[in-house]
Parts: C-alpha cells; structure tokens; sequence
C-alpha cells in the first residue's frame, strides 16, 4: 500500500509539473482527487487491509492527498500569474483617449451573463467533488438542491471549505444556483401525496397565495383508507419503498387526514395541529420535536430522508 501512494504522489506531481494549461490541471484533480480518483480508490481499497495497520495508511493517504493539493494549487497560482501578466503586456491601453460607449439597447451585464448560460450541471449539493465536476464538464452553472451557503457569511477567502468552493466556483466563471425551499413547494410535496394517493388536498403552510394559486410548504390530504397509526406507518414504508421509519404517538390512534412535508418537518408541527390532521408525515425531525407533538395531540411519523430529501 505504502509503495502505491508513493506511484501515486509521483506520478500526480509528475503530471502537475509537465502541465501547460488550467484545463490540465483540473482533469488531474478531478484523476488523483476526485470520487472517483486514484485516492479515492485506495480509500475503498481500505476494508482489505489489516485493522491494526488501517490508521497508518489513512494517515499516508491524507498525507499524500495534502502535498498533492499543495503543489496543484501552487501550480494554478503560477500559471495565472503568468496569464495575467501575458494579458496586461497584450492589452496596452491608450488612457488618452475618450472611452467607449455602449450603442443604444446594450445589454445589462447581468443578462449578458444570463444569456450566456447554455450548459448546466445539476446536483444535489455543492460538496468539493460535484464542484470539480461542474469544472470538468465545462458548465456555465452549477445546479443544486441543497445550498451551498446556510448561515451568514462576512468574507470569501480560501481559509475554509465553503469560502475555497465559491473562488473555485468564481475562477472557472461558473454561476450558482440553489433550489431549495422552492422546489419543496412547487415539486417535492406534491410528488409525496401523489406516492401516498391523497385525496382532499390543500397546502399545509401557504407561502403564496394570490387569485389563482395558493402555494407553500407541505400538502394535507385524505388516505384512501382510514387506518391505525402503525398501519399508516407501514403504508408510508410501502408507498416510498424504504426499510424503517420513526414513529411518534398511540399505534392504534385511527388516521384519515395527514399532512406531509418534505425535509425538516419541525417547523410545521403548529400548522399540522391548526388544521387538525390525524398526523404528521415529514423527511426529518427531533426528537424532543417529536414527543411535543405527541403531547399537543399531533402523531408524527418520520425519518424519509431517502424520498423526500432525494426524489
């Protein structure tokens, strides 16, 4: 194993050092570090080697997996160095002369960056590897589910991992775009109570509402049966085809009208209650979440994660 990662580090620094354009650079990040790079493979090789000696050899890979991002960035850093330099001798401008001017009707940047848009690269979540990815494949933007920014942010430098994304994201002129919150209103809820066949349906908690529509987070509709509550619990294991979900409240509590919500459900257990249902279906609550919602009268039923995060 140990003569494999030194094959590897050479090699990789090898190619780095005979490379001659970014484009290079990323395929070897994406061929020695991506998930389905050389790393990577040693990393699943792992579950055949001696329990005893397995801490050593994550060791020598991380090892080898740092001072190969080492001299990959060092490499990036000088060959834009040196693009930078070449533009500035190329564009030799005359400060004398009066600036140009836009024709009447010139696009905003703004739309010219929009119209520029043509390849996507759509992903469940920003993470390091679908952000090399997007790279490889030469997208103009970057698709995702789940965002990339959940809490505040008051700089972007390459001192953390969300920072080193968003530059990489900037350095290969890639455009970012989350739908999130969004999608589980106009896509993810309904999909759920078609899979459970409700009837009688209408939004949990309206977000949007105007002559036409009325939309939000969650559906609430009638089960073609009424049920018990663990009978409801293995008709939502049936319907989404998964092995095990988590249940709140009295097995044997008859159910009719449910409300199902996709991710998080704990910050609609008051809407559930309000609108009177028989139970709370959603991908992911607390526990302590859990019992409260028992003991205001609402069952909940729990842990999707697999359909209604990844549908």
């Amino acid at each position: 194993m140990n003569e494999k990662l030194e094959q590897i580090r050479k090699e990789a620094i090898k190619q780095i050092e005979n490379s001659d354009a970014l484009e290079k650079l990323n395929e070897i990040r994406v061929n020695f570090l991506g998930k389905k790079g050389e790393l990577t493979a040693v990393l699943k090789s792992m579950k055949d080697v001696a329990p005893e000696d397995r801490p050593k050899v994550g060791q020598l890979v991380n090892e080898t997996r740092a001072e190969i991002e080492k001299v990959l960035e060092e490499a990036i850093k000088k060959m834009e160095n040196l693009k930078r330099e070449a533009q500035m001798k190329a564009e030799v401008i005359d400060v004398t002369l009066p600036a140009k001017k836009n024709a009447v009707g010139h696009s905003h940047p703004n739309v010219i960056a929009m119209e520029e848009v043509q390849r996507i690269f759509i992903a469940l979540d920003a993470t390091d590897e679908i952000v090399d990815e997007a790279v490889r494949v030469d997208a103009d933007m970057l698709l995702t589910h789940h965002p990339l920014i959940f809490k505040g942010i008051k700089n972007v430098s390459d001192s953390d991992f969300i920072g080193r994304r968003i530059l990489r994201l900037i350095r290969y002129d890639i455009s970012y775009y989350a739908m999130h919150t969004n999608f589980d209103v106009m896509g993810m809820a309904d999909a759920a109570a078609d899979e459970m066949k409700l009837e009688h349906r209408e939004v949990l908690d309206v977000t949007y509402e105007d002559d036409l529509s009325r939309e939000g987070i969650g559906r609430i509709g009638d089960l073609p049966s009424k049920m018990s509550l663990i009978e409801c619990a293995r008709y939502v294991k049936e319907c989404f085809h998964i092995g095990n979900v988590r249940m709140y409240g009295d097995p044997a509590k008859k159910i009719k009208r449910v409300a199902i919500c996709p991710g998080s459900g704990s910050d609609v257990i008051q809407n559930a209650i309000d609108k009177k249902v028989d139970v709370l279906i959603t991908g992911d609550i607390g526990h302590h979440d859990g019992i409260d919602a028992v003991a205001c009268g609402l069952p909940v039923i729990t842990d999707l994660r697999k359909y209604l995060y990844l549908t």
